[in-house]
């Protein structure tokens, strides 16, 4: 009974993170798209599939959890779902790119393209990539938009 309530706690509270998170990006996301136009990348489609991917076990795991009366199990499940549907709500953000000829957006922050200093492709297929600027800020970006900031530098 002690797992459950542990569980209950810890998935309520990375929850409550998440839509804390969700509403700050969507007041930042909100206002930048406001101002200015951009168009679009939207990279979503892999995560959805993992998560739904993910999901599917946590189900399984409850199922199993309840059939096999180990609660252990049941609970584990049910974290799995939470954590999961936690991150699925903030994936707008980090998985939708915005970009125009100037500029683009990562983490709610406007970027010039002639303020990238260096851009490190993941090696592997899902490995994130990373974004340095000339003031030695990073940033994690999915693998396709940073091989599309890249062809856009090139282009310019």
């Amino acid at each position: 009974m002690l797992l459950v309530i542990a569980t209950i706690v810890l998935a309520g509270f990375v929850l409550y993170m998440k839509i804390k998170e969700y509403k700050e990006l969507k007041n930042i996301y909100s206002e930048i798209l406001e101002n200015k136009k951009f168009e679009k990348l939207d990279l979503q489609k892999n995560s959805y599939i993992i998560a739904l991917i993910l999901i599917i076990f946590g189900i399984i795991s409850i199922v199993f959890g309840i059939i096999l009366k180990e609660v252990s199990t049941a609970t584990m499940g049910l974290l799995i779902i939470l954590l999961i549907l936690s991150e699925v709500m903030t994936s707008k953000f980090k998985n939708v790119y915005y970009y125009n000829d100037s500029n683009f957006v990562v983490n709610g922050k406007i970027l010039r393209y002639k303020s990238i200093k260096k851009i490190d492709i993941g090696k592997f297929p899902f490995r994130q990539s990373n974004i340095t600027t000339l003031s030695n800020e990073n940033y994690v970006v999915a693998k396709k938009f940073a091989l599309f900031l890249k062809d856009k530098i090139n282009k310019k």
